[in-house]
């Protein structure tokens, strides 16, 4: 893990403070009230939940850890970078369950496919199990961090396709996620407090029948997918 001075003296303080509220709370509360207590308090030093940076104890910044041999750069404060940074990864079990499928398969011949791949994390990762990888992404501001950490890998076998998944080719309306989540934009509307409630912008969706014969790929081993509410329609189209 690489941190500047500064940085690191921060995750001390954060710890410091995390330390005596967690024995605080240990001695005065008891049962069910501990753990969300706890909870809380850890959210407050990781500043994963908004409530708390208003007590001065978090500040985002940026960093550069391994990621199962990958470099993986982020910025905290965002849930997913803040996954990776404080617990290593996100969805530690969906991961493994790709890596071992994958093998089974066989690392010269498994094709994954990842809608909704947002930052990259599960492409990153499969890429190193699977003969090739397709990740549909069509969100500007996270393809771009997910296409830069594609380069800073020197990955050859992830194919990046700028584009979402439907039932049809069109351009469709997109609602972004809310700050510090950037895990939930979606094309099915703003349904739930995680994503803007009106449109962003519109983004090209075609059907992943389309799109897989434009690259000759005539069969697919796994997919993950992850698309905030759009999964019928992408499946439509496949």
């Amino acid at each position: 893990m690489v941190f500047k001075k500064k940085c690191k003296s921060r995750l001390i303080v954060r710890g410091a403070i995390l330390l005596l509220l967690a024995y605080v709370s240990y001695s005065i509360f008891t049962g069910a009230l501990k753990g969300t207590l706890l909870y809380k308090v850890y959210a407050c030093s990781t500043g994963t939940i908004d409530d708390y940076k208003v007590l001065g104890l978090y500040r985002p910044t940026n960093f550069t850890v391994d990621f199962y041999g990958l470099t993986f750069e982020g910025h905290s404060g965002n849930i997913l970078d803040d996954r990776i940074l404080y617990m290593g990864a996100d969805e530690k079990e969906t991961l493994f369950f790709i890596r071992d499928t994958l093998e089974t398969i066989g690392r010269d011949k498994g094709v994954f496919v990842d809608v909704g791949a947002n930052i990259g994390q599960h492409s990153l990762f499969a890429s190193k199990y699977a003969h090739e990888v397709h990740a549909f992404e069509p969100y500007l501001p996270v393809l771009a961090r997910f296409k830069r950490m594609v380069s800073i890998n020197n990955i050859r076998n992830i194919i990046v396709h700028e584009v979402g998944l439907g039932n049809s080719n069109q351009k469709t309306p997109f609602f972004a996620p809310v700050e510090g989540d950037s895990g939930t934009g979606s094309f099915a509307g703003g349904k739930n407090d995680n994503t803007q409630q009106e449109p962003e912008s519109e983004f090209d969706v075609v059907r992943g029948d389309d799109e897989f014969a434009k690259y000759g790929v005539s069969k697919v081993d796994l997919i993950k997918m992850d698309v905030e509410g759009a999964e019928l329609q992408a499946l439509r189209g496949a």
